[in-house]
């Protein structure tokens, strides 16, 4: 398996609502290093708690040298802006 790149995919539920912050770095947390693809097409809303979480994912999972894209709906996009997150998560340095 040396040498094979996979990207793994984490598929964020339509409605991120601050609460469910705990659930999703249980997700993150089973994440192998690598190459992670954030499929954020399907979110609706996003709380501020669960959008902190993923900044500080990308920062760690950066940091260890893997690499991480993510797809946002308008509406995912939109919250980011919001939260004055969106150039973090969605910029051209992932």
């Amino acid at each position: 398996m040396d040498g094979e790149t996979r990207t793994e995919t984490v598929t964020l539920d339509a409605r991120m609502p601050s609460l469910a912050a705990d659930q999703l770095i249980e997700r993150l947390a089973q994440v192998k290093a690598g190459s992670v693809h954030l499929d954020g097409l399907q979110v609706r809303t996003m709380g501020a708690r669960v959008a902190e979480v993923l900044c500080r994912f990308k920062r760690a999972h950066k940091a260890a040298g893997g690499t991480l894209t993510c797809a946002a709906s308008p509406d995912l996009h939109d919250d980011l802006r919001i939260l004055g997150l969106d150039h973090l998560l969605l910029g051209k340095d992932l």
